[in-house]
Protein backbone atom coordinates (compact mmCIF):
# COMPACT_ATOMS: atom_id res chain seq x y z
CA UNK A 1 0.00 0.00 0.00
CA UNK A 2 1.71 3.29 -1.05
CA UNK A 3 1.96 6.28 1.48
CA UNK A 4 -0.88 8.24 -0.51
CA UNK A 5 -3.40 5.20 -0.10
CA UNK A 6 -2.85 4.99 3.34
CA UNK A 7 -3.18 8.83 4.22
CA UNK A 8 -6.06 8.93 1.84
CA UNK A 9 -7.77 6.07 4.16
CA UNK A 10 -6.59 7.73 7.39
CA UNK A 11 -8.47 11.04 6.52
CA UNK A 12 -11.48 9.47 5.48
CA UNK A 13 -11.53 7.73 8.61
CA UNK A 14 -11.00 10.68 10.54
CA UNK A 15 -13.73 12.75 8.30
CA UNK A 16 -16.06 9.72 8.55
CA UNK A 17 -15.82 9.41 12.44
CA UNK A 18 -16.24 13.18 13.19
CA UNK A 19 -19.79 13.05 10.95
CA UNK A 20 -20.61 10.04 12.62
CA UNK A 21 -19.82 11.97 16.35
CA UNK A 22 -21.10 15.56 14.43
CA UNK A 23 -24.78 13.63 13.01
CA UNK A 24 -25.17 11.43 15.80
CA UNK A 25 -25.11 14.30 18.43
CA UNK A 26 -28.40 15.30 17.68
CA UNK A 27 -31.86 13.25 18.13
CA UNK A 28 -35.33 14.46 17.54
CA UNK A 29 -36.96 12.95 20.31
CA UNK A 30 -38.97 14.68 23.00
CA UNK A 31 -37.75 15.31 26.21
CA UNK A 32 -39.68 15.57 29.53
CA UNK A 33 -37.41 17.79 31.62
CA UNK A 34 -38.05 15.21 34.33
CA UNK A 35 -35.45 15.18 37.31
CA UNK A 36 -34.74 11.28 37.07
CA UNK A 37 -32.64 10.86 40.29
CA UNK A 38 -35.52 12.47 42.83
CA UNK A 39 -37.22 9.13 42.63
CA UNK A 40 -34.42 6.99 43.89
CA UNK A 41 -35.50 6.00 47.46
CA UNK A 42 -34.30 6.91 50.40
CA UNK A 43 -34.30 3.82 52.11
CA UNK A 44 -32.50 1.07 50.16
CA UNK A 45 -33.01 -2.68 51.77
CA UNK A 46 -31.16 -2.00 55.70
CA UNK A 47 -29.42 1.18 53.62
CA UNK A 48 -30.62 4.70 54.88
CA UNK A 49 -29.69 7.86 52.81
CA UNK A 50 -28.92 11.49 53.40
CA UNK A 51 -28.62 13.86 50.66
CA UNK A 52 -25.77 16.13 50.35
CA UNK A 53 -26.59 19.47 48.59
CA UNK A 54 -24.95 20.99 45.36
CA UNK A 55 -24.44 24.61 44.74
CA UNK A 56 -25.42 26.26 41.37
CA UNK A 57 -21.77 26.08 40.37
CA UNK A 58 -21.39 22.47 40.56
CA UNK A 59 -24.55 21.95 38.54
CA UNK A 60 -23.12 23.91 35.64
CA UNK A 61 -19.60 21.66 35.88
CA UNK A 62 -21.89 19.27 35.55
CA UNK A 63 -23.86 20.66 32.39
CA UNK A 64 -27.57 19.18 34.23
CA UNK A 65 -29.80 19.16 37.24
CA UNK A 66 -30.35 15.46 37.50
CA UNK A 67 -27.47 14.68 39.85
CA UNK A 68 -27.44 13.30 43.13
CA UNK A 69 -25.07 13.05 46.22
CA UNK A 70 -26.42 10.94 48.72
CA UNK A 71 -24.60 8.86 51.72
CA UNK A 72 -26.01 5.47 52.30
CA UNK A 73 -25.69 3.99 56.08
CA UNK A 74 -26.42 0.38 57.05
CA UNK A 75 -27.31 -0.62 60.96
CA UNK A 76 -24.37 -1.53 61.37
CA UNK A 77 -22.92 1.97 61.12
CA UNK A 78 -20.93 1.28 57.48
CA UNK A 79 -21.32 3.72 55.10
CA UNK A 80 -20.89 4.47 51.39
CA UNK A 81 -21.50 7.35 49.08
CA UNK A 82 -23.50 7.05 45.99
CA UNK A 83 -23.16 9.42 43.11
CA UNK A 84 -25.25 9.88 39.68
CA UNK A 85 -24.94 12.52 37.16
CA UNK A 86 -27.87 11.71 34.65
CA UNK A 87 -29.24 13.57 31.56
CA UNK A 88 -31.73 12.39 28.91
CA UNK A 89 -29.82 14.51 25.88
CA UNK A 90 -26.35 15.71 27.08
CA UNK A 91 -24.16 12.66 26.63
CA UNK A 92 -20.88 15.14 28.07
CA UNK A 93 -22.33 14.37 31.71
CA UNK A 94 -21.06 11.07 32.47
CA UNK A 95 -17.11 11.75 32.54
CA UNK A 96 -14.47 9.82 33.74
CA UNK A 97 -13.88 10.79 37.26
CA UNK A 98 -10.78 10.20 38.33
CA UNK A 99 -10.65 13.88 37.21
CA UNK A 100 -12.89 15.03 39.88
CA UNK A 101 -10.97 12.86 42.34
CA UNK A 102 -7.76 14.41 41.55
CA UNK A 103 -8.79 17.88 41.96
CA UNK A 104 -9.78 17.14 45.48
CA UNK A 105 -6.14 15.90 45.93
CA UNK A 106 -6.77 12.15 45.66
CA UNK A 107 -4.24 10.16 43.78
CA UNK A 108 -4.88 6.95 41.78
CA UNK A 109 -2.91 4.21 43.58
CA UNK A 110 -4.83 1.48 41.37
CA UNK A 111 -7.57 1.14 38.51
CA UNK A 112 -8.99 -2.23 37.56
CA UNK A 113 -12.49 -3.95 37.21
CA UNK A 114 -14.72 -5.93 39.17
CA UNK A 115 -17.39 -8.07 39.05
CA UNK A 116 -20.70 -7.25 40.25
CA UNK A 117 -23.76 -10.25 40.54
CA UNK A 118 -27.08 -8.13 40.10
CA UNK A 119 -29.55 -11.09 39.89
CA UNK A 120 -28.95 -13.73 37.39
CA UNK A 121 -26.61 -11.79 35.53
CA UNK A 122 -23.43 -10.54 35.86
CA UNK A 123 -21.57 -6.50 35.37
CA UNK A 124 -18.05 -5.14 35.14
CA UNK A 125 -17.09 -1.86 36.68
CA UNK A 126 -14.20 0.14 36.95
CA UNK A 127 -12.50 0.04 40.20
CA UNK A 128 -10.11 3.23 41.87
CA UNK A 129 -8.54 2.56 44.72
CA UNK A 130 -7.54 6.44 45.94
CA UNK A 131 -4.85 7.72 48.55
CA UNK A 132 -4.82 11.48 50.23
CA UNK A 133 -2.34 11.74 52.69
CA UNK A 134 -3.09 8.84 54.91
CA UNK A 135 -6.97 8.25 53.92
CA UNK A 136 -7.53 5.40 51.26
CA UNK A 137 -11.10 5.04 49.62
CA UNK A 138 -12.21 2.41 46.96
CA UNK A 139 -14.53 3.52 44.48
CA UNK A 140 -16.86 1.34 41.81
CA UNK A 141 -18.00 3.48 39.01
CA UNK A 142 -19.83 2.71 35.29
CA UNK A 143 -21.72 4.75 32.61
CA UNK A 144 -25.17 3.98 31.34
CA UNK A 145 -26.26 4.70 27.55
CA UNK A 146 -30.05 4.13 26.98
CA UNK A 147 -30.73 0.75 28.63
CA UNK A 148 -26.99 -0.77 28.35
CA UNK A 149 -24.76 -0.60 31.48
CA UNK A 150 -20.87 -0.47 30.64
CA UNK A 151 -17.33 -0.21 32.00
CA UNK A 152 -16.07 1.63 29.21
CA UNK A 153 -16.65 5.47 28.62
CA UNK A 154 -15.67 5.47 24.93
CA UNK A 155 -18.02 2.51 24.46
CA UNK A 156 -20.74 4.64 26.36
CA UNK A 157 -20.18 7.36 24.07
CA UNK A 158 -20.42 5.45 20.95
CA UNK A 159 -23.88 3.71 21.89
CA UNK A 160 -25.28 7.33 22.54
CA UNK A 161 -24.37 8.85 19.49
CA UNK A 162 -25.44 5.58 17.81
CA UNK A 163 -28.61 5.65 19.27
CA UNK A 164 -29.15 9.68 18.42
CA UNK A 165 -28.24 8.57 14.68
CA UNK A 166 -30.95 6.09 15.53
CA UNK A 167 -33.77 8.38 17.10
CA UNK A 168 -33.28 6.17 19.65
CA UNK A 169 -32.74 6.61 23.37
CA UNK A 170 -29.71 9.05 24.20
CA UNK A 171 -30.06 9.18 27.98
CA UNK A 172 -26.13 9.02 29.67
CA UNK A 173 -25.09 8.42 33.06
CA UNK A 174 -22.23 8.22 35.62
CA UNK A 175 -22.80 5.56 38.61
CA UNK A 176 -20.63 5.80 41.66
CA UNK A 177 -19.92 4.21 44.58
CA UNK A 178 -17.21 4.77 47.04
CA UNK A 179 -16.34 4.24 50.65
CA UNK A 180 -13.22 5.15 52.79
CA UNK A 181 -11.20 2.15 53.71
CA UNK A 182 -10.44 1.52 57.06
CA UNK A 183 -7.56 -1.16 57.76
CA UNK A 184 -9.70 -4.03 55.94
CA UNK A 185 -9.66 -3.03 52.35
CA UNK A 186 -11.31 -6.74 51.23
CA UNK A 187 -14.52 -5.56 53.91
CA UNK A 188 -14.12 -2.39 52.44
CA UNK A 189 -14.69 -3.37 48.61
CA UNK A 190 -17.55 -6.22 49.45
CA UNK A 191 -19.49 -3.64 51.36
CA UNK A 192 -18.60 -1.70 48.34
CA UNK A 193 -19.76 -4.15 45.70
CA UNK A 194 -23.03 -5.18 47.74
CA UNK A 195 -24.80 -2.11 47.78
CA UNK A 196 -23.72 -1.72 43.97
CA UNK A 197 -24.96 -5.16 43.25
CA UNK A 198 -28.34 -3.44 45.35
CA UNK A 199 -28.70 -0.03 43.89
CA UNK A 200 -28.31 -1.39 40.00
CA UNK A 201 -31.42 -3.15 39.53
CA UNK A 202 -33.48 0.62 41.11
CA UNK A 203 -31.63 2.15 38.65
CA UNK A 204 -32.43 0.14 35.82
CA UNK A 205 -36.18 0.34 36.52
CA UNK A 206 -36.03 3.85 37.03
CA UNK A 207 -33.85 5.84 35.08
CA UNK A 208 -34.80 5.56 31.26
Amino acid sequence: MSISTKRYLIVTGLLSATFFITFGAYSTRDYSGELYTRNIPIVIGNWYGKDFSMDERTYEILETRDAIMREYTNQDGESVLFALVFSQNNRKVAHPPEVCFAGGGWERAKRDTEIITVGDQEIKVNRLILQKNSGKQIVLYLYKSGDKLVSNYYVQQFNIVLNGMLHKDTSSALIRISSITNSNEDRTLALTKKFTGEIIPILEKLLP
